[in-house]
């Protein structure tokens, strides 16, 4: 099936930017998660320690949310990014669009669970532990 808009070369290298859109996405994703699961093992270590002075934990967990909210953000960019060229991989190699439309899609994108659910679910445990702090 020839394509019109696109010759080969071009559609070869739209694939491999899509590619590497997509590997900068889980990149990124990546990145994130090893420093909030750092900080979090620093904060819960530092809970123990810390008596009385709870003002470098609240810090902390302010820094935490602040990186979460950060991270929250790339992944948004980095996904705006993707899909664009997501969408002109599609048009320029009808192979991977055949690949795409024959996928089974029911439920939730694992994208979206993995780029914006467990961002989410950081975001909540830094509040959840900063309510503790302050509160309890």
């Amino acid at each position: 099936m020839k394509n019109s808009v696109y010759n080969e070369n071009q559609s070869n290298r739209l694939f491999q930017l899509r590619l590497k859109s997509e590997q900068s996405l889980f990149n990124n994703n990546n990145l994130f998660l090893v420093a909030e699961s750092i900080l979090i093992l620093a904060c819960i270590s530092l809970i123990d320690s810390i008596s009385r002075n709870n003002t470098i934990l609240i810090g902390l967990f302010v820094f935490g949310i602040l990186l979460t909210i950060i991270w929250l953000l790339t992944n948004h960019r980095l996904r705006i990014s993707f899909d664009s060229v997501r969408e002109q991989t599609l048009i320029a190699c009808p192979e991977y669009k055949n690949i795409v439309k024959n996928r089974s899609t029911r439920g939730v994108s694992s994208k979206l669970l993995l780029f914006f659910g467990v961002p989410l679910l950081f975001l909540t445990l830094w509040f959840y532990l900063l309510f503790e702090i302050i509160f309890v």
